[in-house]
């Protein structure tokens, strides 16, 4: 379920306390919006998801072992078609459902990250594209799932701090393969991905 839906029959007594006369969302809703577990779990979802998925598109040329650079690239874009629609589907899965799916889409594209350096270097590339399908059809899901976790009254505010996350994410993310070896990187998208699928499970 959502948080702070109880605040919705409160309105009243929320403006007269601090929420303002404007009809706004009541403070006392934000409050309990940023110290809520569920938050901090879809602002790291948000950000491990714009980490992985940039990293790994910015990183074809490192991960292109064995093949051109341009189909390494092209496979890295073509990925993103499957999983957006395997994402669909696995949201209205029914014995799946929304945690479930997501911690588990996570959970797959970490294992891909973090094993890619066990991996022989002709299979780099494949474990990398694994690794970017699996998080960019979490990344897709997770805009459904955070409108259903955040009450309406607070949802738009939400959203804003998990796309801020997620943007933070991005800016990381270049400044990981610019500073740190493959293994490392990969190893980091990786770790990230599976603290956000723990984060999301819990």
């Amino acid at each position: 379920g959502g948080i702070v839906h109880r605040h919705t029959n409160n309105n009243n007594n929320n403006k007269s306390s601090g929420g303002g006369g404007s009809g706004g969302p009541p403070r006392s809703a934000y409050r309990q919006m940023l110290t809520s577990h569920q938050t901090w779990a879809m602002m790291l979802l948000w950000f491990s998801a714009s980490l992985v998925y940039y990293g790994i598109s910015l990183a074809a040329s490192v991960l292109s072992h064995g093949i051109p650079l341009v189909a390494s690239a092209s496979l890295s874009a073509l990925c993103e078609v499957p999983a957006a629609l395997f994402s669909s589907y696995v949201l209205e899965h029914r014995s799946l459902g929304r945690r479930r799916s997501t911690w588990m889409l996570y959970a797959l594209g970490g294992v891909c990250c973090v094993s890619l350096p066990l991996f022989p270097s002709a299979a780099a590339p494949v474990a990398a594209i694994l690794g970017k399908f699996f998080i960019t059809t979490a990344f897709d899901g997770i805009y459904v799932y955070a409108t259903e976790v955040f009450s309406t009254e607070v949802r738009g505010a939400a959203l804003g701090l998990c796309s801020s996350c997620a943007r933070v994410g991005a800016i990381v993310a270049p400044q990981a393969l610019a500073g740190l070896s493959t293994a490392r990187v990969m190893q980091l998208f990786g770790g990230s991905a599976l603290l956000a699928a723990v984060a999301c499970a819990g």
